[in-house]
């Protein structure tokens, strides 16, 4: 756990910034022979329902960036790993800001933080607070999927969910822009997107506004 990092990184190699005062810390645990979900998505909402328990309304943009109404304040990245024995082990990384994204914001989309509060003990308090509520959160969540194997049920979270009826333009990572009015998340975890009268899935891309710079 740690409060401050340099060359943090994002999902798809990219570059993240945390704000002068983050929490910033990683979970590593063994990944059994299950049908795969979208782990990312199943933490981020798992990280959204830890920080409303402590008063703080967040919301998810499909699949791994925490949101609040102002702006960005964090955001999940899951990569898999290989023990020495050559099992599988999942880590999972969570950046978010306490205090101070206003001065991380970027041209794509405005920053947020957690409190407004300057006193450093605060910052540790709350710092201390939300990772035990968040990791113990996440850490439920995934071994009760990893027991039962069973597709976590989405539409207990529909609450959470930033996108839901916005106009938005989905990037497959591989330049192909499609714009579409987001519906929600399908059964297998995919982002829902109505083009025209159709409603098509997407397994994996990156969400953008229309309105954003880059």
């Amino acid at each position: 756990m740690a409060h401050h990092q340099t060359g943090g990184r994002g999902t798809h190699g990219r570059s993240w910034e945390n704000a002068r005062e983050s929490l910033l810390f990683s979970i590593g645990l063994p990944l059994p022979a299950v049908t795969p979900a979208p782990i990312p998505l199943l933490v981020g909402f798992s990280s959204a329902e830890a920080l409303r328990c402590e008063g703080v309304p967040v919301f998810i943009k499909w699949p791994n960036d925490i949101w609040t109404q102002s702006g960005k304040l964090g955001g999940v990245l899951c990569e898999l790993a290989k023990t020495p024995s050559g099992d599988n082990y999942l880590v999972i990384g969570i950046g978010l800001n306490l205090r101070g994204g206003e001065d991380v914001a970027s041209g794509r989309y405005a920053a947020d933080s957690v409190s407004t509060d300057t006193a450093d003990r605060f910052c540790r308090e709350l710092r201390t607070r939300l990772l035990a509520g968040m990791s113990g959160t996440i850490l439920s969540r995934l071994q009760a999927y990893f027991r039962t194997g069973r597709m976590p049920d989405w539409q207990q979270w529909t609450e959470y969910d930033y996108l839901m009826d916005r106009e938005i333009i989905l990037d497959n990572n591989a330049g192909e822009l499609q714009a579409g009015i987001y519906r929600g998340i399908s059964e297998s975890g995919a982002l829902m997107l109505q083009v025209g009268d159709v409603i098509r899935c997407y397994a994996a891309g990156t969400v953008r506004f229309p309105q954003e710079q880059g």
